[in-house]
């Protein structure tokens, strides 16, 4: 039977690292990537752009249409590209079907800070994200990949693994969410390799992985359900049974 792959679509982002995170920490309640927040709607992501414009100037902002069974076609996602100075940043803002309220359930966010002097701290970046999303088991802990999770009922490192957000897809490639990981947060840093210990590039997963596989269920259900009908009215060719 036929299924249609969990809606999460992702960047192939460049330059950033790869592996597991080597410290998995409990998220804090309530995370945020910037202002952003799951459950925002669209217009409240646009309407942060608008309200930040002095440090996100022109951004080019777009809506993906996604097709979905049992809710059509809707707007899907909202992807934004920005630049200031010598920053340049992506997002990509992933939304519920209309059955599930349109409402945010996924963020990325990809921070190409450039090769020159100034770039932030690698050791400051670790300790802001440590203060804002959750203390890692290790203070001394260097994040090159940095993983939190929350509501989570997996406690196996292996089985974490399915939870964390892997670069080695292609671009808008489909990333399966898994059942058990609730909300997730998932860090990779790039070191700066003209300036050590600085950050090249800052790359930052936010999003709901339980909620998005309950919205798969159903419209796999949808999905069933409409198999099953179809099923019950195909004439099966061939001759009347005979006399017994």
């Amino acid at each position: 039977m036929r299924r249609s792959m969990p809606l999460v679509i992702v960047f192939c982002l460049a330059g950033a690292s790869s592996g597991f995170a080597q410290h998995v920490a409990e998220l804090n309640k309530d995370p945020a990537i910037l202002g952003f927040r799951l459950g925002m709607t669209q217009q409240q992501v646009r309407d942060w752009f608008a309200a930040n414009s002095a440090e996100y100037p022109k951004p080019t902002i777009q809506t993906l249409k996604v097709t979905m069974p049992g809710a059509g076609e809707f707007d899907g996602a909202i992807s934004v590209n920005s630049a200031k100075d010598k920053v340049k940043e992506q997002f990509l803002f992933q939304f519920s079907p209309p059955f599930d309220g349109n409402v945010l359930v996924g963020i990325l966010r990809d921070v190409n800070y450039g090769l020159d002097l100034g770039s932030p701290n690698a050791r400051a970046v670790d300790r802001a994200l440590s203060e804002r999303y959750g203390a890692w088991p290790s203070s001394s802990f260097i994040g090159r990949n940095s993983f939190w999770a929350s509501g989570s009922s997996l406690t196996e490192e292996a089985e974490l693994r399915s939870c964390t957000y892997s670069n080695q897809l292609s671009a808008n490639q489909l990333l399966p969410a898994t059942q058990g990981c609730g909300i997730t947060l998932d860090v990779e840093m790039s070191n700066n390799s003209s300036h050590p210990g600085s950050v090249f590039i800052l790359q930052t997963t936010l999003w709901n992985q339980d909620r998005i596989v309950e919205n798969q269920k159903k419209a796999n259900a949808v999905v069933d359900a409409a198999e099953a009908e179809k099923a019950k009215s195909t004439v099966v060719p061939g001759s009347a049974a005979p006399k017994l």
